[in-house]
């Protein structure tokens, strides 16, 4: 027990996620990229292989694909990629560090990356290589985002059922941590059925379930449009058509869009034998995607024994931002269009975290709860020296348990608020104009060739990051 009163008061002293990364994230969002990659890759290194290393990674190759510096961005990605799969190897000693977190706390845990941080790894990897003009690599990329999707329903299976059996443990008394069983059995089950905390559970979850949409779980459309614009433009053979076909046909049953179902016609029509053509597709990324934020609820500590009034307990909630480009107007030859969306990653992440809700509320009920007994136990163990002794331990009992107490509230925040996109013809001189706000900029194209005009906005109020190049 001391260690982990020692351990808590330890992990305190470490600055969190985002008070490390609160300063990049303000040059970030006023659009120094450059700036903010070289922070980010600065603090990945002085990581490494600590409990952050994977985000810091994630967020420098973010960086520096807006600054178009792809090469930096890949090696970024790639290291997450590293990073995970060493991970995923050590998944029985991570095991253990997640028995550990109950009597510290959830951010105590290595971040592993969510399915969606998984999926848009491979997605932006998939773009670099589009963008250097390595097509053998898009393709494994752009399987490797259809393979992380169909792993992610399978892992938030394990965490859910991870986080049963740890409650079904701590309700029999057997749960261990650090090598110690609990000296009480806690009810997790009970303490879910509790009006009070269905109450406070159904107001934090009323704007995730607002957000979400008719998104299958771990789908993000926008891979999918990629996959099908990629392979509707350049197909081997009759596969890649049908593979483009059946792509934009899905992303396209995910919202009620015009241009998409255009997009999906012409995948049907090139399925068919009639190839479509040059073209221009702008995609625009704008925004800021939702972060987290801890609220406290406060939960019944229910002991097989009896019943220890309410404590409370660190929750995280989803924090939506405003402030983006709500879209760009691209004129060509004298004709005008505007971007719409094709992927609201609010909405994928929204999806990701109400599907996770459940292992999250059992964790952090019996970590809220493990918490509480080890102070009990504590100030227990004292009452045998005298009255001081046992308010000395009634007060480490409080700090340890203020200290640890926290939700894990890290996610990848150089991630977009929305994708759009908008498909022009070609115009003959190779000039487009791109209209965002008051900023009006020319862009130069290829005639005769399918071209990507890659824009990324991060605020209204900040400049524009565009890259072009054309596919194969």
């Amino acid at each position: 027990m001391l260690f982990c009163v020692v351990a808590a008061f330890a992990l305190v002293g470490c600055q969190s996620y985002s008070e490390r990364t609160q300063a990049i994230s303000g040059h970030w969002q006023s659009g120094r990229a450059v700036f903010a990659a070289e922070r980010f890759a600065r603090e990945a290194e002085r990581d490494r292989e600590g409990r952050n290393a994977l985000l810091f990674r994630l967020e420098e190759g973010t960086a520096w694909r807006a600054a178009d510096r792809i090469s930096e961005s890949d090696d970024a990605l790639t290291r997450a990629e590293a990073l995970l799969a060493d991970w995923d190897r050590r998944a029985e000693i991570l095991l253990g560090r997640e028995t550990a977190s109950l009597v510290t706390n959830q951010a105590a845990r290595p971040y592993r990356g969510r399915g969606y941080d998984r999926i848009m790894l491979h997605t932006y990897k998939a773009l670099n290589a589009m963008r250097e003009g390595r097509a053998a690599d898009a393709r494994v990329q752009l399987n490797r985002t259809y393979e992380r999707q169909r792993d992610a329903v399978a892992g938030n299976a394990r965490r859910i059922e991870a986080a049963r059996e740890q409650a079904r443990l701590g309700r029999e008394g057997r749960l261990s941590v650090d090598g110690a069983s609990a000296e009480h059995a806690y009810d997790v089950e009970r303490a879910r059925r509790d009006p009070r905390v269905n109450r406070q559970v159904e107001t934090l979850l009323a704007p995730v379930e607002q957000e979400m949409r008719a998104y299958a779980p771990y789908v993000n459309p926008f891979a999918v449009f990629l996959e099908g614009l990629y392979f509707m433009h350049t197909a081997y053979d009759a596969s890649d058509l049908e593979r483009a076909r059946v792509s934009m046909r899905r992303v396209a049953g995910m919202s009620a869009s015009a241009a998409l179902d255009e997009e999906a016609d012409r995948a049907e029509r090139a399925a068919a034998g009639d190839p479509p053509g040059p073209a221009t597709y702008v995609i625009l990324e704008t925004g800021r995607a939702a972060t987290r934020d801890e609220v406290r609820i406060d939960i019944p500590l229910y002991l097989v024994s009896g019943r220890v009034g309410y404590i409370g307990a660190a929750f995280p909630q989803l924090r939506f931002h405003g402030g983006h480009l709500r879209s760009i107007e691209v004129e060509a030859d004298g004709a005008s269009r505007s971007t719409v969306t094709v992927c609201r990653m609010d909405s994928v992440i929204a999806r990701e975290f109400h599907d996770e809700w459940p292992a999250v509320l059992t964790r952090t009920l019996l970590a809220s709860a493990t918490k509480a007994v080890a102070g009990y136990a504590l100030e227990r163990a004292a009452e045998e020296h005298g009255e001081l002794a046992r308010a000395i331990a009634r007060l480490v009992s409080i700090g340890y348990q203020v200290a640890v107490n926290r939700a894990d509230l890290r996610s990848w925040t150089t991630l977009p608020k929305e994708f759009q996109f908008v498909r022009i013809e070609n115009p003959p001189d190779g000039s487009l104009i791109l209209r965002a706000g008051n900023e009006k900029r020319r862009v130069e194209i290829e005639p005769d060739q399918v071209n990507i005009v890659y824009v990324r906005s991060v605020s209204a109020s900040s400049p524009l990051h565009i890259h072009t190049f054309t596919l194969p």
